[in-house]
């Protein structure tokens, strides 16, 4: 692994000027980047089988090979929708650009990794540590010191003991529950650190450091941003990011006339299909969150964003190029090159095919269930959506679906197949 001294530079990040109009990443026919368009095709009709089997609603997916576009369709059970106006839920897709956020604080000597976060956020100052000693008749914990404090860069790999209490922990997303900590994907109302400082006085799952677990880190680094930039989270995402980036239809919330732009949301039927969510029926808030109406100012960094294929294949791009895209630099190639790494050594998630970097899952060896190469970069959100990064191949993908719960179906990976397949050369 490499040092960390970049991180604690006090390099004042510069975006380069631009005369260029906002504008999507090229086109350009498969052949010229090396990949076949008569196997391409054959996404169509794969796409077009979830929709014609009332499995989804909506998919959008897209293909780019050294830095230009190669195939990007959208299928869809409404024929009067705007098919290349499409805006998405990307939910924890937005923890990458989170992640990034912190990235050029960091370069420009406003934080380290290695800060514990008590210094920003002293509410996290003598954490906890949950200690289950359930025994066959009757479910008991304990709570133990912390042997060490939360530190950013364990944030970062999920590896700070805090939880998603929708992933049914046990005895936490009870406590998670009874102190009204949100998952982020509500209605929620106030400001996130608000939410954050309810996580800060609650236990945590293991010794931060020592285990990989998925929850609400991203969160606290949103806030986190916020605590060191002096702004909100969307005005720092907006001014740092969004804008040099050209990702215009990328936002926390929505006007009323990109609101329209908004794919619907689907959920299972009972007769094997789908439906769209409705508001009363559901009771839940998952459509209507995104919609602006002055008030809002909850900005999840670990689920909030609404955004568009192309834009989000902008983000990618920047990445897979090392920080730069169209002439604005957006991270230093090192810093880049140190989030793509493995970050959690032993600590690996599930059977052990992934390791994590700072803000993204790595693939360490293609399966049956994941076909992309070793080292390759990649994540989902919770309503359907999903990408990867192949620097071996400069190749990123994005799918784009609206399904709450998301289904568990194969659709990810038939895509992710069907574009290897198209390789050739």
């Amino acid at each position: 692994m490499k040092n960390h001294h970049l991180i604690k530079s006090t390099f004042v990040l510069c975006f380069l000027p631009t005369i260029l109009a906002a504008k999507p990443l090229a086109f350009t026919s498969a052949e010229d980047v090396g990949m076949s368009q008569k196997a391409l095709n054959k996404i169509d009709t794969s796409m077009q089988s979830y929709i014609d089997e009332n499995r989804l609603g909506d998919i959008e997916v897209l293909i780019a090979r050294k830095g230009k576009i190669v195939y990007n369709k959208s299928f869809s059970n409404n024929t009067s929708k705007n098919k290349n106006a499409s805006l998405y839920r990307i939910a924890s897709m937005t923890k990458p650009i989170t992640s990034v956020a912190i990235m050029i604080l960091a370069e420009e000597g406003k934080l380290s990794l290695e800060d514990p976060i008590s210094g920003y956020i002293p509410e996290f100052k003598n954490v906890k540590v949950l200690v289950d000693d359930s025994s066959e008749k009757k479910e008991t914990y304990q709570l133990v010191d912390a042997k060490r404090e939360i530190m950013v860069k364990d944030l970062l790999t999920h590896t700070s003991g805090i939880i998603y209490k929708f992933l049914k922990v046990k005895h936490l997303s009870k406590i998670y529950h009874e102190n009204g900590v949100s998952d982020g994907l509500d209605n929620s109302i106030g400001l996130i650190g608000d939410n954050v400082k309810k996580i800060a006085k609650l236990p945590l799952k293991h010794q931060p450091g020592e285990h990989f677990t998925y929850g609400l880190s991203t969160d606290v680094l949103g806030y986190l941003v916020e605590v060191v930039s002096q702004k909100t989270l969307s005005q720092y995402f907006r001014e740092k990011i969004l804008e040099p980036l050209k990702m215009n239809d990328t936002h926390f919330y929505l006007s009323e006339k990109k609101f329209s732009r908004l794919v619907p949301l689907y959920t299972p039927d009972e007769k094997n299909g789908i439906r769209q969510i409705d508001e009363e029926k559901d009771k839940n808030n998952l459509i209507t969150r995104f919609k602006y109406t002055g008030k809002e100012s909850y900005f999840s960094g670990g689920g909030g964003l609404v955004s568009s294929a192309n834009n989000y294949a902008r983000f990618l791009q920047m990445m897979i190029n090392k920080g730069e895209l169209d002439g604005v630099r957006i991270l230093k190639s090192k810093t880049v090159e140190l989030m793509f790494e493995n970050h959690i050594k032993q600590i690996e998630q599930g059977d052990g095919n992934f390791h994590f970097g700072l803000g993204f899952m790595i693939s360490n060896k293609p399966t049956a269930k994941e076909v992309i190469p070793e080292g390759s970069l990649s994540w989902g959100g919770i309503f359907h959506t999903e990408f990867w990064i192949d620097p071996s191949n400069d190749l990123i993908g994005v799918s784009m679906a609206q399904k709450f719960p998301a289904p568990k179906s194969d659709i990810h990976v038939k895509f992710k197949t069907l574009v290897y397949e198209a390789l050739i050369d």
